[in-house]
């Protein structure tokens, strides 16, 4: 055994002397025991012998295994067949560190060393013998070993490094039981039978002596003072002095327990003795004077006492703990004053009162007053406990066992004692604990000069030392007791009409502050009373409902206890509320449970000397520090009697010790000592596990470890090798300690982590290097000190390492050189494949557009002719003038459409060629320009052109310019607003760079376009795609034939444009005066205006006869020549009406309501589809049938219109024959409708799904009707106001659709009802025509005859 284990300080006597000394609880107060068992980890619990290493941990030396504690939790040490590295036997005799920190063993089966460091264990031979059982080691400070065995004596090992040792053997034949090194160098060895050697290592010569004493028993351990020698032996104690070299034998046990045998261990206890273990139990020997200071041993039923008398180990663990290894459990016996302390009468702490929940305190020099829930009133003196509890049959005695409040009126020496039965006063001046004699005050109803109920909460002494009660639903009272014993009670109580009364009559809390105020905490908030004069006749009452308003809670303050700090500051405490400073002017400072991290209720509140506030609650003891505002939490590990305190069990004594009472006994404490309750300890990784493997250094299935994890500060891994998990813990033998950890990663986290347990987990990370931290906590707050800390490496997959990367680089640069070649002949073959389908929709393109743009004026041009024949052979020459007008200008549209054609191929194959002529450029775009001018007129469009200089004399291509300018600015003209529209042609010259230039710009304010489109506006057929810009119209080619004609002229175009603003086209063409001077200037280059210059009737709907009974046909054409060609095919049959857009075509549909509708599918504001499908959505115009007329002829286009709602599709160019094909058609369509309706009676109409708008209108218009059928003034304007149209809408629509005007139709539906009375029913016929709304009987037989032939009668 280590001289090291033996040394103590004079600290552990000092503590015993302060459990005499501290108080008058002290007598009573123990030490406190820890035992271990094999439920908290240990693996055996008979305990040989024990060790405390460099490094803190206890080693443990069982007869089932070896074990390492930290404090926390065991580590086991077992012998492994397959593993050369582990321990050799379960049974450790012996256990000591050498110099190195190594760990030697000693077994039953051999000796071994543990290296901490590598974490494996080495076998040492002491000699050829098998089985070799180890007794007894020594170390000297040289560092050689000291082995005792059983068979083979005593052996020398002298360190030579790498686990060699020089060995020698002494004693060889002798049965060595133990070993022992003194202060003065001596090692004393002791065998069987009394037998004890002693060798001086300061000699280096080695000479054993034997000492031949007479003394009993198998030697098991050694005691060396400055002149005697303690020897302990299997048979008993005894103590050899080394000058007169007597041997005596002591007994440590009293007379009538027998001799002190099986002495096993001795432990140093500083100058005033030494600790003894034998199997009667640990003395505590004073070894000058030969006397027992003190025993602990085994207590039957108590948890004080020792686990088993049976004493094997004594380990000194600090200055003031102690293990003691037992035959049943490892015992840890704590000297140290507890920082919370308790008493209670089963529970923790000394056991002296009569009951263990505490309801009142109070201590004075002289005695402490414990008052509890059911066992009355408990009074702690230096020599005994008290207990006062109610007995009918003392006259004298306490009324009540549920002691609430208790004071001392100091001025009178009275103590107050409040019960749930009533008052109770023992007067000190004559209280005698063997004899007392209480004074009692109850309620009596038949006397008003009593208190006001016996349940009393609370009591308190105003600074008058009059008593005033709290009582639970009677209010408050002041009771007055004279010297002369006379009582005056004044009862204070709440009344609900009067406001100045006490907020409620449930009082949790009475308290008198310095200025005589008296504070009452009710059940319904805060009283305040104080009186204007001394008489008490004229109370004020001040009530709070609420303590904190702004907090956005109402419920009522439930106020359970108030303090007053010696600042003066009101402290209360609130069930709702929380803790509570008073401002004053009725106002309060709250802080709420979740600020004060309680889930709880506060019960009672004391401030301390520093005016610190410390809190019972339903969660344990509070300490709130009113400079910091900071909380701090103390619970039942820190060694208070219970979480649950008890509603004003609180006190401060004179010393500033702090009592509190609650359900498991009373716990007190001075706030001083709580200053160092908490410590940082020392934390170490305990354990690394590799998904399922404990990792090992040596045996592990990967090469994780090198050392001990508890050495490392380093680890390493690969992507595939999660999970894994770091245990860790704190070497911590502290048995009240408020401890918790958390771990950061760095350098992903930024805050700590709380743990649950003390294992961290690794579930996956990305490769790259972590430092992992974990550090206690201690009431929230970290440990001062540095975390423990592991280097993660996490090792990328093999595809992600740098070699892998290299690779790819190569494997890339081969494979890019591979893909480029593909690549260069894919992109060869899949140009030609874009070029002949680039080709292929160039084609399909100019198909498309070309022959949309032919079919139009071909459809004017071959319906002309036809109607001009027709003229001809009916000798009819009114409009033939006009019509070979109509087909000229068409003609002359397709050779201007055929000749950009025709341009633009020569462009592309380069063979168009300038032909120049010198001249005056500004007259001639003039004269260009002001052409246009009538064809903006019909469009109601203000062109303007002007020029800044008035000549300008250069060469220029009259054909090329005048081709630009017509195509600028007849796109100008199509999609400016033709509202209020403006264009501006503006002529300028510039010179850049001394050379000169034309600058001709085209503005107008029309639909703009979008950014997007503009990149591609010169593309050749090109169109933008929106409605507005009139979708289809033109081939594409203008815009693509205008910048080609001017980069042929050596220029530029630009364009400038915003949606929905305008655009405006920029051509700059430079100077040049090379060509020959023309002679006269050629203006005969005047375009052909786009529309007709003829005003056209067919524009105006003045001549449309709303009362003719020729059909109404709407014209929605763009297109003037085309609309004016149908006008000419309709006009003997139709009326006709135009419109020139879809939206104007919607407007004149809705308010004309036509019989048919035909309808462009491409023009401006809304497309022919659009058109259609708003139409027949309405229910106004759902049922006029509309003709599709289109120069789009795929099936497709033909779908599209169909499945918009229209009836018919016409392409262009079209024959009139084959417009009234169609016509035609409709009208067969309609008759089948009509025959159909009137075939049918209406009943059974109505009774009819409806499957289509029409079916669907009239049967809403029949209900309408038959819903006032008796009414005989409802008519069309009645019917038009219901179904929210005008009257000449419904009629057009009825008539389109039935045929009958409204009023015929509306008494057909009254004809067709009244024919169903007189076959259904036995009315006569006057009844039903008055039921039907005719107002004569006559007229409706008339009607009736006329509607089916026969007269009212013949159908009875």
């Amino acid at each position: 055994m280590l001289f090291i284990r033996k040394k103590y300080s004079y600290h552990l006597l000092i503590i015993l002397f302060f459990f005499t000394f501290y108080n008058s609880f002290s007598q009573h107060y123990h030490q406190r025991i820890k035992h271990y068992s094999l439920e908290d980890g240990l693996s055996q619990t008979t305990i040989l012998d024990l060790l405390k290493d460099s490094s803190g941990f206890i080693w443990i030396g069982t007869q089932g295994g070896l074990n390492r504690f930290d404090g926390q939790q065991f580590r086991h040490f077992k012998p492994i067949s397959e593993d050369t590295t582990s321990i050799s036997n379960t049974y450790i005799n012996k256990l000591l560190e050498d110099k190195n920190g190594n760990i030697w063993i000693g077994t039953l089966n051999g000796l071994n060393i543990y290296n901490p460091q590598s974490d494996v264990f080495n076998k040492v031979s002491l000699s050829t013998f098998k089985n070799e059982i180890i007794t007894s080691l020594e170390v000297q400070e040289n560092g050689t070993i000291w082995v005792g065995t059983r068979k083979t004596g005593v052996h020398r090992l002298l360190p030579l490094g790498q686990n060699k040792f020089q060995k020698e053997n002494f004693l060889s034949t002798t049965s060595i039981t133990s070993l022992f090194i003194d202060s003065q160098k001596q090692l004393w060895i002791g065998g069987f039978e009394g037998a004890v050697f002693i060798l001086d290592l300061n000699n280096s010569e080695i000479e054993l002596k034997p000492l031949h004493l007479n003394i009993q028993g198998r030697v098991q351990t050694f005691y060396r003072t400055e002149k005697k020698l303690l020897i302990g032996t299997e048979v008993g104690f005894y103590i050899y002095d080394l000058i007169t070299k007597n041997v005596k034998r002591v007994n440590l046990n009293e007379q009538h327990q027998g001799l002190t045998k099986q002495v096993t261990e001795f432990l140093d206890a500083g100058n005033f003795g030494v600790w003894v273990g034998t199997d009667s139990g640990v003395f505590l020997f004073d070894w000058k004077n030969e006397k027992v200071l003190n025993k602990i041993e085994y207590r039957e039923n108590d948890i004080k006492g020792l686990s088993n008398d049976r004493v094997y180990s004594l380990l000194q663990l600090n200055e003031s703990q102690l293990f003691v290894g037992t035959n049943s459990n490892l015992d840890l016996i704590d000297f140290n004053i507890p920082y919370f302390k308790n008493i209670s009468k089963n529970k923790k702490g000394a056991h002296i009162l009569n009951d263990n929940s505490i309801s009142a305190i109070f201590k004075d020099e002289e005695y402490t007053w414990v008052g509890t829930s059911v066992g009355g009133l408990n009074l702690i003196t230096r020599d005994k406990t008290y207990y006062f509890k109610e007995d009918q049959t003392k006259p004298y005695g306490i009324t009540g066992n549920e002691v609430r409040e208790i004071l001392k009126d100091t001025k009178n020496q009275r103590l107050w004692i409040a019960t749930t039965r009533g008052l109770n006063m023992i007067d000190l001046k004559t209280f005698d604990p063997d004899l007392p004699i209480f004074k009692t005050f109850t309620y009596d109803p038949k006397n008003s000069n009593s208190i006001s109920n016996d349940f009393l909460k609370g009591i308190t002494l105003d600074t008058e030392y009059n008593v005033w009660g709290a009582t639970y639903g009677h209010g408050i009272f002041r009771l007055q007791l004279s010297n002369d014993n006379t009582v005056s009670i004044i009862r204070f109580k709440n009344n609900k009409s009067d406001p100045n009364s006490l907020a409620n009559d449930f009082v949790e809390k009475i308290f008198s502050d310095p200025k005589n105020t008296i504070w009452a905490g009710t059940q319904g908030g805060l009283s305040r009373l104080s009186f204007t004069d001394n008489s008490l006749t004229k109370p004020s009452f001040i009530n709070t409902t609420v303590l904190e308003s702004s907090r956005n809670s109402n419920a009522t303050s439930i106020v359970l206890d108030i303090t007053i700090d010696s600042k003066g500051n009101k402290w209360l405490a609130s069930s709702t509320h929380g803790l509570n400073l008073y401002l004053g002017n009725n106002k309060f400072k709250t802080w709420t449970d979740k600020e004060m991290n309680l889930d709880g209720i506060i019960y009672s509140l004391q401030h301390d000397d520093n005016d610190n506030l410390w809190m019972g609650t339903t969660a344990g003891i509070i300490r709130f520090d009113p400079n910091t505002e900071e909380f701090k939490t103390y619970g039942i590990e820190d060694g208070i009697q219970n979480k649950d305190f008890n509603m004003h069990a609180k006190f401060k004594d004179k010393t500033g010790t702090i009592y509190f009472g609650g359900g498991g006994g009373l716990t007190y404490f001075h706030p001083k000592d709580l200053e160092t309750i908490d410590h940082p300890q020392s934390l170490y990784f305990s354990q690394l596990r590799v998904k399922d493997e404990i990792v090992k250094t040596k045996k592990a299935s990967k090469p994780w470890l090198t050392s001990a994890i508890s050495k490392t500060n380093s680890l390493q891994f690969k992507n595939d090798e999660f999970p894994f998990y770091l245990n860790f813990s704190s070497i911590d033998y502290r048995l009240n300690k408020d401890v918790s950890f958390a771990y950061k990663l760095l350098p992903t986290d930024t805050e700590w982590n709380v743990l649950k347990d003390l294992e961290i987990q690794f579930l996956n990370l990305p490769a790259g290097n972590y430092t992992l931290q974990v550090n206690g906590f201690s009431r929230g707050k970290e440990w001062e000190q540095p975390p423990l800390e592991m280097s993660l490496e996490i090792l990328p997959p093999w595809w992600s390492t740098w070699w892998s990367y290299i690779m790819y680089a190569v494997i890339a640069i081969a494979l890019a050189d591979r893909f480029y070649r593909f690549q260069l002949s894919r992109k060869l073959a899949l140009a030609e494949s874009d070029r002949l389908t680039g080709l292929d929709q160039l084609k399909s393109n100019l198909y498309t557009n070309i022959t949309h743009e032919f079919r139009t004026p071909l459809t004017v041009i071959l319906g002309m002719a036809n109607t001009l024949k027709s003229n001809i052979e009916e000798k009819e020459f009114d409009t033939a003038e006009k019509s070979v007008e109509m087909i000229t200008r068409n003609g002359n549209n397709l050779l201007r459409l055929v000749n950009e054609l025709l341009d633009l191929a020569k462009l592309e194959n380069e063979k168009m060629d300038l032909n120049f002529i010198k001249g005056d450029i500004i007259p001639f775009i003039k004269y260009l320009s002001e052409s246009f001018h009538s064809m903006a007129d019909e469009s109601n469009i203000k062109l303007t052109v002007y020029a800044e200089i008035d000549t300008l004399v250069m060469d220029y291509d009259v054909d090329k310019l005048s081709a630009i300018t017509y195509n600028l600015i007849s796109n100008a003209i199509k999609f400016s607003n033709k509202s209020d529209g403006k264009i501006i042609v503006h002529i300028n010259h510039s010179t850049v760079k001394k050379k000169e230039h034309l600058i001709l710009k085209i503005k107008d304010n029309g639909i703009g376009i979008s950014n997007k489109n503009i990149p591609n506006i010169f593309n050749r057929f090109y169109q933008v795609n929106a409605s507005e810009s009139r979708s289809g119209e033109g081939t594409g080619i203008g815009l693509a034939l205008t910048k080609e004609l001017v980069i042929l002229m050596g220029g530029t175009i630009e364009v400038k444009s915003e949606l929905h603003k305008g655009s405006e086209f920029i051509i700059d063409l430079p100077i040049t005066r090379n060509a020959a001077i023309a002679k006269d200037q050629h203006f005969d280059a005047k375009p052909e205006p786009l529309i007709s210059n003829v005003e056209n009737k067919i524009l105006s709907v003045e001549n449309f006869d709303p009362n003719s009974e020729i059909p109404l046909c709407l014209l929605i054409e763009d297109n003037h020549d085309v609309a004016h060609y149908l006008e000419t095919c309709l006009k003997h049959n139709y009326q006709t009406i135009h419109a020139r857009n879809g939206i104007e075509g919607i407007e004149l549909a809705l308010e004309k309501i036509p019989d048919i509708i035909i309808c462009d599918v491409m023009m401006p504001g809304k497309n022919g589809y659009e058109v259609c499908k708003t139409l027949k959505t309405d229910e106004r115009t759902d049922h006029i049938p509309i003709i599709m007329l289109t120069a789009k002829v795929t099936l497709k286009d033909r779908l599209t219109g169909l499945s918009h709602g229209a009836d018919a599709y016409l392409t262009k160019p079209f024959v009139k024959a084959e417009l009234f094909t169609r016509l035609d058609q409709l009208i067969v369509l309609r008759k089948k409708m009509l025959l159909k309706i009137e075939n049918s009676n209406f009943s059974t109409f109505m009774n009819k799904k409806a499957e289509n708008p029409e079916t669907k209108f009239l049967q809403k218009v029949i209900q309408f009707i038959n819903d006032d059928i008796e009414n005989s003034s409802f008519g069309s304007e009645s019917l038009a106001s219901k179904l929210n149209l005008s009257e000449s809408q419904i009629y057009r629509k009825l008539k389109a659709i039935t045929d009958k005007s409204t009023a015929v139709f509306i008494r057909s539906v009254r004809l067709q009802r009244a024919k169903e009375l007189i076959q259904t029913t036995d009315k006569t016929i006057s009844e039903i025509a008055y039921e039907v709304g005719f107002n004569n009987p006559s007229w409706f037989s008339r009607a009736f005859k006329e509607e089916f032939g026969q007269t009212p009668g013949d159908f009875k």
